[in-house]
């Protein structure tokens, strides 16, 4: 396990089945393994584990290799390196895709010459197109850039991660569980799954006042607050607002 492993399974848990270099060819069902081995291999208990991207990145290439391995491969600029994920179970990325560290890209899988649901992580430098150890390249991997939202429409775009509810996904964003509900059209508030894609703030620019609304909660709903919207809107008396009226909420 490393920094890098760690932001691609988002914490779940995953450990070393095989390391960088030398090893013993490996039998598998889709052929034999060559003597050098260009990655390290990532166990996650037999689970289709989702994999993320570490921060902001282009995709290069998807596809299924000559063994029926499905692999991503990533560029990062900032660390001038690229980035193998293989064997996985399926892929939800495209060519020439923007990615940043809430990017869901596929599932941990067994395709191509695998004996198990793992990942095969290579890392390649970009200046001399060498492998590199990925367990030792962690280790001086440093996480201080801020990661920057891909496009103006997943700004407010919250990815779940393992163990969490929309109870707390609401409160770290200041709203409730049933206006998160209510947005993203979800039916039952106690059924998320990981990698699923929680929108904060309906994607628009402005609303249109239903019967029974506030100026307040219009702001709750947006993330924001009543003297904001009043300010922008050049509201005079927050507590007179009338249906039909177009509120601008950014």
């Amino acid at each position: 396990m490393s920094k890098i492993t760690d932001l691609i399974f988002k914490g779940a848990k995953h450990y070393v089945t095989s390391k960088y270099g030398y090893r013993q060819v490996i039998n598998t069902r889709n052929g034999t393994t060559k003597t050098f081995h260009n990655g390290t291999d990532y166990g996650t208990n037999s689970k289709k584990l989702p994999q993320y991207a570490i921060e902001n990145g282009t995709i290069i290439s998807t596809g299924v290799g000559s063994d029926g391995g499905k692999y991503i491969w990533i560029k990062y600029p900032r660390l001038n390196v690229k980035m193998l994920h293989y064997h996985l179970d399926s892929i939800v990325v495209k060519k020439n895709q923007t990615v940043n560290s809430d990017t869901l890209l596929g599932y941990t899988g067994a395709t191509g010459k695998a004996t198990g649901i793992h990942l095969h992580l290579s890392v390649v430098n970009l200046a001399d197109n060498k492998y590199l150890d990925p367990e030792e390249y962690a280790k001086t991997y440093n996480t201080e850039v801020v990661n920057t939202p891909v496009t103006n429409t997943e700004e407010n775009v919250y990815i779940v991660k393992k163990d969490d509810t929309l109870s707390q996904i609401a409160k770290t964003y200041n709203t409730t569980y049933q206006n998160l509900a209510k947005i993203n059209n979800i039916k039952d508030p106690n059924k998320i799954y990981v990698g699923q894609k929680i929108q904060i703030t309906p994607v628009t620019n402005t609303y249109t006042v239903k019967k029974g609304d506030t100026l307040s909660q219009i702001a709750k709903t947006y993330n924001t607050t009543y003297q904001n919207l009043a300010k922008i809107n050049n509201i005079k008396d927050p507590n007179k607002i009338y249906v039909g009226q177009v509120i601008k909420v950014k």
